[in-house]
């Protein structure tokens, strides 16, 4: 028999308490300078950031 990885909602819950930030702007921005000379995008993030949640 196979483990069940979600045995609860609280780590769910408590993620969706914190801030939100939509980045989808990014997709635009990214979409508008392929093909053109200014086609390096850098998108930058706190280290280690989106690897792990820990309470």
């Amino acid at each position: 028999m196979g483990n069940y990885l979600n045995p609860g909602n609280s780590g769910f819950e408590a993620i969706r308490r914190g801030p939100y930030v939509d980045k989808t702007g990014l997709i635009s921005l990214i979409n508008r300078t392929i093909g053109t000379k200014q086609n390096l995008t850098c998108i930058s993030r706190p280290r280690r950031f989106g690897k792990s949640f820990a309470y």
